[in-house]
């Protein structure tokens, strides 16, 4: 079973200053599965308003359930949105 994180973050000497706040999506990878968690009123309102572009919405908590596959996509998206993106 391959445990590599299915997404690449920068690393945080990589990042720029602005970007070393408190992440606004946590990623948790679970293999099969990849939640996207709001980690911030801003990054729950980001996901709630069609960030993953499914137009499924989100948990109530703010979560979306993801396949490895797509995660990269949505992570680039939120990135350009000026949200922190970080793995957990």
């Amino acid at each position: 079973m391959d445990t590599a994180p299915a997404v690449k973050l920068p690393t945080p000497a990589a990042r720029p200053p602005r970007e070393r706040r408190a992440p606004d999506i946590a990623v948790h990878d679970h293999g099969s599965i990849v939640l996207l968690r709001a980690a911030s009123a801003a990054g729950k309102a980001w996901l709630a308003g069609g960030g993953s572009g499914d137009g499924v919405p989100p948990f109530p908590s703010g979560t979306r359930l993801v396949e490895p596959g797509c995660v990269q996509s949505i992570v680039d998206r939120a990135t350009r949105a000026g949200l922190v993106v970080a793995a957990r």
